[in-house]
């Protein structure tokens, strides 16, 4: 399958580069390359830019609302079931992965901050660092 979804983004890549030169320059490469629109080459690229356009129309059910791409089966990094994102568990239950927030440490659950802004051992540092004066 990874092999034609390629080969039709090919496809649609050469058709849509040819429709640019015909809008910018009144200009068909792929009629120049294979003799004119009346030929058969010409035509059968013309078909298959149409086929490829028509085999990409499956790749909108691949995008949900939000614009992000919908994961198939599979996580794709560690090859475990995706994980709902709402929950961070995957399918089977198991905990999945989730975003770690920037200050995640000092962030209290009901997203506050906490007034600490330094850890354990950097405050032990730098009462060391002081003492040493």
């Amino acid at each position: 399958m990874k092999a034609l979804d390629i080969l039709a983004l090919v496809l649609l890549i050469v058709g849509g580069l040819n429709w640019l030169l015909v809008g910018l320059f009144e200009f068909d490469l792929v009629a120049s390359i294979f003799g004119g629109q009346d030929a058969i080459l010409s035509k059968v690229v013309y078909i298959l830019v149409g086929l490829a356009a028509l085999y990409c129309l499956k790749f909108f059910g691949m995008i949900t609302d939000d614009g992000a791409r919908r994961e198939a089966h599979h996580d794709d990094v560690n090859h475990k079931p995706a994980a709902d994102p709402a929950t961070h568990r995957t399918a089977d239950d198991t905990p999945g992965t989730r975003p770690v927030l920037e200050n995640e440490e000092n962030t209290r659950t009901d997203g506050t901050v906490n007034d600490r802004t330094t850890d354990d051992a950097t405050a032990r540092r730098r009462t060391d660092d002081t003492d040493r004066v």
